[in-house]
This record gives structure tokens, C-alpha cells and sequence, in this order.
């Protein structure tokens, strides 16, 4: 039985989410078979001698994101590939939603205020605190010898949301820097949320 996820009302990002989701597993060692067929959304995708059938399509408003392993009897959201694109999509979907909730789509020439401006800039740093307190609870389970991939890599992204949010504070495009604060505190959430399951 393959692993089905659909990102709701998000069909209009489509390119930007096949994109960003391919990115991210290829980040993490996943490979790419050049016979897919990446513009239709259909990816031979391989990471640590797993391999299977990644498809991401347009359904409605919606994005289908169905995963089928090569040669498994069992269902696929039992594999350690799906259990990877599971983590990456879930995630993409939750700061895709930010990213749009909060304003991305304006116009990146729109400016906000020195008050929204300052607003976003003590909530950055507010987060950014928290983020640290994150990389320590990462650190001292590592040291323990727990698996802390799940949990380093929401807080890489987090970090590099922080970085993105304050860059278009510099440039003065404040709705989108408030938007990528907001997925920020996104991943910072679900980084917590993964360092609540070690150990469990």
C-alpha cells in the first residue's frame, strides 16, 4: 500500500514545493534516477539501498504526494525512505501555509512601518534564543548517543528561516520577513516536537 500526503490549497505553489521538496531530500542523501520525470512530477528516488517511485501531482487545489518502495510486500509508511519524505513534506506543507498565511505572495517591494519592522526584529531574536535552547537539548542528546537527525535538521531549517527573515529586513520587505519568521517558529515547533519523541 503506497503513502499518500496531500498539501491542502497549495496547488498554486506546486513548482516551488516540488522543488523545495527535492532539494531538501537530496540534502540529506537521498539520489535522483535521471530516467524519472521531474517536470511531471514523477521522481525515481534511492537513499541507503532503498528505492521507489515518488510522485507529486496537482489534485484540484490540492498536492498529491504518493510514495511506493520498490519490492515491499509491507506498507510503505513502514519504510525508513517514507518515513524521510513523510518528515520533509509535512514540514514543507507547514512553512509553505506560513509562507502564505502571513503574506509571501505581496509584492516584495511592500515596506511596513519602523514598528512592524522592530516588532519582527525582537521576535526574531526571541525565537533565535529559543532556537539556541533547542541546539542544546540536540547537543546533550547527541552526547547521550540518541538519534537527533529528525530534530538537527528542523533546527538547520529554522536557523536558515532566521537568516532569510532578517536579510529582507534589511531590504525593508517586511511582510516578507514576517512570513518567514513564521515559519520559522514553525520549525522551531516541530524541532521541539521531535525532541519530545527521542526516548518515548
Amino acid at each position: 500500500m503506497p503513502y499518500i500526503y496531500y498539501a491542502r490549497s497549495l496547488t498554486s505553489a506546486y513548482p516551488a514545493f516540488l522543488t523545495h521538496l527535492v532539494k531538501d531530500l537530496t540534502g540529506i542523501g537521498a539520489s535522483f534516477a535521471e530516467n524519472g520525470s521531474p517536470e511531471r512530477g514523477c521522481l525515481l528516488i534511492s537513499h541507503n539501498g532503498e528505492s521507489g517511485i515518488l510522485r507529486v501531482m496537482r489534485r484540484g487545489a490540492d498536492i498529491e504526494v504518493t510514495y511506493a518502495p520498490e519490492g515491499r510486500n509491507t506498507s510503505a509508511k513502514k519504510s525508513p525512505l517514507c518515513l524521510l519524505i513523510d518528515e520533509k513534506v509535512g514540514d514543507i506543507d507547514a512553512e509553505m501555509k506560513a509562507l502564505l498565511e502571513e503574506g509571501e505572495v505581496l509584492p516584495a517591494a511592500e515596506t511596513g512601518g519602523p514598528d512592524d519592522e522592530d516588532q519582527i526584529r525582537q521576535s526574531l531574536e526571541e525565537m533565535y534564543q529559543e532556537l539556541l535552547t533547542v541546539h542544546e537539548e540536540i547537543n546533550h542528546l547527541r552526547e547521550e548517543e540518541q538519534d537527533v537527525s529528525r530534530p538537527e535538521r528542523r533546527a538547520k531549517r529554522a536557523h536558515q528561516l532566521y537568516e532569510e527573515a532578517v536579510f529582507e529586513l534589511e531590504k525593508r520587505h517586511t511582510p516578507v520577513a514576517r512570513a518567514k519568521a513564521r515559519a520559522m517558529q514553525i520549525m522551531i515547533e516541530k524541532a521541539e516536537a521531535s525532541l519530545g519523541e527521542i526516548g518515548e
